[in-house]
């Protein structure tokens, strides 16, 4: 899989230990993940 440049991170707070990041990519397609402390969800694009 080739690099992907990333655009753009969005954190949002769902509690005190959840996070949700939303992940924009230079080439449009955008991800979620959810972690709590440090990020540890892998995503497929």
């Amino acid at each position: 899989m080739a690099d992907k440049e990333i655009k753009n991170i969005k954190e949002f707070a769902v509690d005190n230990n959840l996070k949700k990041y939303e992940i924009e990519f230079q080439d449009g397609k955008k991800i979620v993940l959810e972690g709590s402390g440090q990020l540890k969800t892998a995503a497929k694009v």
